[in-house]
């Protein structure tokens, strides 16, 4: 739901189109800009999440000195791709700083991805956002190394979040945490 509301945002806002690499991570033009991480908070004694911690990091500025090296071609920050602010992000999202210079406003951001994930959160039991989801999901049908070292292709996202693989005996798996790297963008 995080990443198809921050994938909204940054669509309807600044006219970029952002894609989800299974299952935390928002990239532009393949470079990531950010990452989602999550934490159920349960009762020892109840069988069910008490809570949900949500954190959600983007890159908004690139590094006053640039990126490592190494990052170079792999991660990116939000104003990289922004020439100038769009229509709907004119006098919204973006604020000038003392110099003058727009800069993204933070704060309506924030609010703007709390709003949108809020109006999903308000549909379910409707899950709409999964066709969604599994659209921006650039990885499926790509080779992909996951945390075993084994190479899959992905084939699907299921409706509880897993991603769905053939095994080498063609047989249907589903991964439902871990980190995935894709071979190739």
């Amino acid at each position: 739901m995080a990443a198809v509301a921050v994938c909204r945002v940054l669509e309807e806002t600044f006219g970029i189109v952002a894609e989800i690499k299974w299952v935390n991570d928002i990239f532009i033009d393949g470079k990531k800009i950010g990452g989602i991480l999550t934490e159920a908070i349960s009762m020892s004694y109840a069988s069910k999440a008490k809570a949900i911690i949500l954190g959600i990091g983007l890159n908004l500025v690139r590094p006053g000195d640039g990126y490592p090296v190494e990052l170079r071609d792999k991660v990116g920050a939000l104003s990289d791709f922004l020439d100038r602010p769009s229509e709907n992000a004119d006098g919204i999202a973006f604020v000038e700083d003392d110099q003058g210079i727009l800069v993204i406003n933070r704060n309506v951001l924030i609010a703007m991805i709390v709003n949108e994930l809020s109006k999903i959160i308000r549909a379910l039991p409707n899950r709409e956002y999964l066709d969604e989801y599994r659209g921006r999901c650039f990885i499926l049908g790509k080779k992909v190394v996951i945390d075993d070292g084994r190479t899959v292709v992905p084939t699907g996202v299921s409706d509880d979040g897993a991603l769905i693989y053939l095994d080498e005996n063609g047989r249907e798996c589903e991964l439902i945490s871990g980190e995935i790297s894709l071979v190739s963008y």
